[in-house]
């Protein structure tokens, strides 16, 4: 009794310092003056001249740039009130005219000194913290870049790491980068976030996990749902736990450091709560902090959007159907598997998929291995996320379809836990080769 208090207490502790931090920083970088960012903004105009709120039309879904939410961000940094930081950064105003082209409204707000008009108050903005001290120095284009050279050096350091632990689970990771078009998520200040979050963490975990308890993950993945719904615009959200717990779960199984499946669930589960549970508490935060400082009752301003990102709005697909459909329609995003509409093509694709998966796979070898039932479990998240935030995933398809690099790193590891390997025999009787 006295071990579980003492763990309520820490784990309260730890939040509420997290929250008291991430308060501040808002507040802190709030207080920078206008006129520090006013140039680096006007010209970072240009840039929203030169693209839509939704770049990439011409091309595959998958290639999608979202300026949509980087121009609304950028509107929120603007219009900040230094004079009242903490209401301002609560309160996350910004101008709009039309939901249209926010693109329009940012370089309104910048070169006509358009007043705010519009409240976010449902997330953090956390980034803000990041990015409002760096316009001090840079225009939005030079940011991009940095944020480009960054993300890209993280992937490849995890990349090496991994392949110097378990050369499988890298090229699946991969693998996974690839068919979720990762040389986008550079791009978009919005895609970015859950990946340095998502990076960082597994290169922690990839370093750090010989040795380690459950309750060291524990803590570490409660930490990761605080930063997550502190930076993240609800996009790829998942990511941050599943692949970093990939990762745990495929070094400990290679080295047999994980030998029963009641083991490896119960450290999905435990962790896998911890997680949401922060990620959940620091939703609510925000709305507490923001209903007892501007004295108002946040739920009439979150709601709605809640219920939006849930439940189908489209009247013409019932709900059953529009569930299914937000799981399809990311599905179809992955690439190389889109092709427009060509739906023939795609179902070409699917069967050649489905049939070098049966053939590929040693049925027998599933017998007693256990960890290719964790590996089927994690493969499903995305899945399960598409299909309960059914609205949201529906409309952000097209960002939202990354999330499953999970599915693909499951599957890879799933592949290779249960492969074939007859087939390769046969290619070295006909080709010649010799076993080595």
């Amino acid at each position: 009794m006295k071990k579980i208090l003492y763990n309520t207490f820490k784990y309260i502790g730890i939040f509420i310092l997290l929250v008291s931090i991430a308060l501040m920083l808002l507040v802190i970088t709030a207080m920078i003056p206008k006129e520090r960012i006013e140039n680096n903004m006007k010209e970072s105009v240009q840039f929203y001249k030169d693209n839509q709120g939704i770049a990439g039309k011409i091309g595959h879904e998958y290639a999608f740039r979202h300026y949509y939410a980087d121009s609304i961000l950028l509107n929120i940094i603007y219009n900040i009130d230094t004079d009242k930081p903490v209401e301002s950064v609560l309160w996350s105003k910004y101008y709009e005219t039309i939901k249209i082209d926010i693109n329009k409204d940012f370089i309104e707000t910048v070169e006509q000194s358009k007043e705010a008009n519009q409240q976010y108050l449902r997330y953090w903005h956390g980034s803000m913290a990041v990015l409002r001290p760096l316009f001090v120095i840079f225009n939005v284009n030079q940011i991009y870049s940095i944020n480009k050279v960054i993300l890209f050096g993280l992937a490849i350091a995890l990349f090496i790491i991994l392949f110097m632990k378990h050369k499988v689970l890298a090229i699946t990771y991969l693998i996974s980068l690839i068919m979720t078009t990762f040389n986008i998520v550079p791009m978009c200040f919005e895609y970015s976030w859950t990946f340095y979050i998502m990076f960082i963490v597994s290169i922690i975990i990839a370093l750090s996990e010989k040795g380690k308890s459950d309750n060291y993950f524990c803590m570490l993945f409660f930490i990761t749902g605080i930063i997550t719904c502190y930076l993240d615009f609800l996009t790829t959200e998942i990511i941050t736990y599943f692949v970093p717990m990939l990762i745990l779960i495929a070094l400990r199984n290679k080295e047999k450091r994980i030998e029963k499946f009641k083991n490896a669930l119960s450290l999905v589960i435990k962790t896998g709560l911890l997680w949401l549970v922060g990620y959940a508490l620091m939703w609510v935060a925000k709305w507490g902090i923001a209903g007892a400082v501007l004295n108002i009752n946040p739920i009439i301003y979150v709601k709605d959007n809640l219920l939006q990102r849930v439940y189908s709005h489209i009247s013409f697909i019932n709900a059953g159907g529009f569930n299914s459909t937000a799981v399809i329609k990311n599905f179809w995003t992955l690439y190389p598997i889109f092709f427009g509409n060509n739906v023939v093509a795609q179902a070409w694709i699917i069967a050649g998929l489905v049939l070098i998966f049966a053939i590929v796979i040693d049925w027998n070898n599933l017998k007693g291995k256990w960890i290719a039932v964790i590996y089927l479990i994690l493969a499903m998240a995305p899945y399960a996320r598409y299909y309960f935030l059914t609205s949201h995933s529906w409309s952000h398809f097209f960002f939202t379809y990354r999330s499953q690099m999970i599915t693909i790193i499951a599957l890879g590891l799933l592949i290779m836990e249960c492969f074939n390997y007859n087939i390769l025999r046969k290619i070295k009787r006909k080709t010649g080769a010799k076993d080595e």
